[in-house]
This record gives structure tokens, sequence and C-alpha cells, in this order.
């Protein structure tokens, strides 16, 4: 599943709330490739699985 960088840091700190990670984190990721993401225009849909991989959490699933 895929969401915008918006979504994905929501996901995180609803995870943790007291999360140090941010918005310009997240991004740096997409453009380094360090994690999967779409590119839509100037937009970043990051994978969310591959998000979580890379942190080394349990993905959680509604």
């Amino acid at each position: 599943m895929y969401r915008t960088i918006e979504q994905a840091y929501a996901y995180l700190k609803e995870l943790d709330p007291n999360t140090a990670l941010t918005k310009y984190y997240l991004r740096v990721l997409c453009q380094t490739n360090q994690i999967t993401v779409l590119n839509i225009g100037s937009k970043f849909l990051i994978q969310l699985e591959s998000l979580c991989d890379f942190l080394k959490i349990k993905l959680c699933e509604n």
C-alpha cells in the first residue's frame, strides 16, 4: 500500500506519538531511494512496507 509523505508521517505518529522522525526525513529517504516510492509528478508515494522494513518496525494492519 502506498501513502503520501503526510499519510506515512501520520501512520508513524500513530504508532509512536513521541517519534523524532520528521516529514523532511521521510522526503530525504524518498529522494535518496532508500525506500521504495512512486513518483507522481512532484509527489512521492511511499510504499509503507518498504518504510517499515527500513525502520525495522512491524507493519500494523488496521
